[in-house]
């Protein structure tokens, strides 16, 4: 993400140009740099043991820091698959959601090259992870969008807006704020499951187009930028390209035989029932066959961690706090999970600081006023403190103490300061100072 590279269909060595360079020693890597502490590289860089760590001069490192380089002692090398082989290459491909992969790269890349060395590492850290579990959030959330519209319409939009999440402040303490944070959290949570399908639909398209005979040898690039490609696959899924006919009625046939085979056999009939659904485009029916025939949770099951892992429910740096509740489905008692977004002491540090700093070269400081960082909470990350997101309805009266609550929190972690309760003098500050 931070290499960010505009052509080729892998990342290459780009030292001098980029600060965040692939394939290239920690020394040349901002990021990694800050973590490279009285290392240093001897031999070649294609050996994957030049690291070494400077015993003799490390003393003012942590206990934590000091496991970290005995657990590396003990591997002896770096993993054999992060070779510069041509097998082991980084893909250079872009999200498809371009808003919030701009928004996490400057994130991190401003926020890094900031206060990278002007932090003590037990502050950088957890403000960082807090930083790179909102943008992955942002970004999962975002994708799901891109390719709900996707299948709407048959485009990949250009105007991205992030999913729309309204943040409990209270931290769990308003059970109302609670109450309303995990409805919107709920909704943006079952869009998400469908996102096997919408996969899967891309998939089944991806390869009709590209073994099609009078297709195939005249098709857009897929990587680094796949918009074009995607766009394609829905002008054939929407039945506006000259070819779509001959490819839909192929599925609709593979629909058919699918159907037969699992009759025969005498399994999943709630598949066939689907496959043989000619009210719905047979793309769709063969896709949502195929994710349940497989298993829509074991589908699902890689999308669901890497949600929950960037979530970090109810984890100190964390985005969500969990509580699991028994409810009645179906005239029984299930235990159902549900979550909250909250605002954890290092995602708001993160933000504040990140945010008082300009995107570009430079870096350079810039006044932020308390409306200013509501307004880029919603339109960066779609995360709600004093409105209602779009389609909920929510008191005024409780959103009024949600920012209230935003507010005294900020000011207990000494990031607030304003002399009345004039909103123009509601004024973020940094706690750490940088030259």
């Amino acid at each position: 993400m931070l290499a960010w590279q505009d052509k080729g269909d892998a990342l290459v060595s780009e030292v001098g140009n980029t600060r965040f360079p692939v394939s290239a020693g920690f020394a040349d890597n901002l990021l990694l740099a800050q973590f490279a502490r009285h290392m240093s590289v001897h031999g070649p860089a294609a050996d994957l043991a030049s690291d070494h760590f400077q015993e003799e001069t490390a003393h003012d490192l942590g206990v934590d820091e000091l496991l970290a380089v005995r657990l590396a002692q003990t591997c002896g090398h770096a993993p054999e698959r992060i070779k510069g082989s041509e097998q082991s290459k980084i893909a250079n491909r872009w999200p498809i959601a371009k808003t919030a992969a701009k928004c996490l790269r400057g994130d991190l890349a401003t926020f890094i090259e900031v206060y990278g060395t002007a932090l003590p590492r037990q502050a950088f850290l957890p403000m960082l992870e807090a930083g790179i579990g909102l943008g992955m959030v942002n970004l999962l959330f975002s994708t799901t969008a891109c390719l709900s519209e996707w299948e709407r319409t048959g485009f990949i939009p250009r105007d991205q807006k992030p999913m729309p999440l309204l943040v409990d402040c209270s931290h769990g303490l308003e059970t109302k704020l609670r109450n309303a944070s995990e409805d919107a959290m709920g909704e943006a949570l079952a869009r998400y499951e469908r996102l096997p399908v919408l996969l899967m639909l891309a998939r089944v398209l991806d390869d009709r187009v590209s073994h099609h005979p009078r297709l195939r040898n005249d098709l857009p690039p897929r990587q680094p930028d796949a918009t074009a490609w995607l766009n394609l696959l829905g002008d054939i899924y929407r039945e506006r390209h000259d070819r779509a006919e001959s490819i839909i009625d192929r599925l609709d046939e593979d629909c058919s035989r699918l159907a037969d085979d699992l009759e025969q056999a005498k399994e999943a009939p709630d598949a066939v029932l689907a496959l043989r659904n000619d009210h719905v485009n047979s793309a769709l029916r063969l896709a949502e066959a195929l994710v349940e025939l497989n298993g829509h949770h074991q589908q699902g099951a890689h999308l669901a961690e890497a949600l929950d892992s960037s979530l970090m429910p109810n984890r100190p740096n964390g985005l969500a706090f969990k509580r699991r509740v028994s409810r009645n489905e179906a005239g029984t008692r299930k235990a159902v999970d549900l979550r909250s977004i909250v605002l954890s002491h290092a995602l708001l540090d993160f933000l504040v600081h990140r945010h008082l700093r300009k995107d570009g070269e430079g870096k350079s400081a810039r006044p932020l006023t308390l409306r200013r960082f509501l307004d880029i909470l919603r339109d960066h990350y779609g995360l709600y403190v004093d409105r209602e997101p779009p389609g909920m309805s929510v008191p005024q009266d409780l959103l009024r103490t949600n920012k209230q609550w935003l507010e005294r929190r900020l000011r207990d972690l000494g990031l607030l300061v304003g002399v009345n309760d004039a909103e123009s003098m509601k004024q973020l500050r940094a706690r750490f100072d940088v030259a």
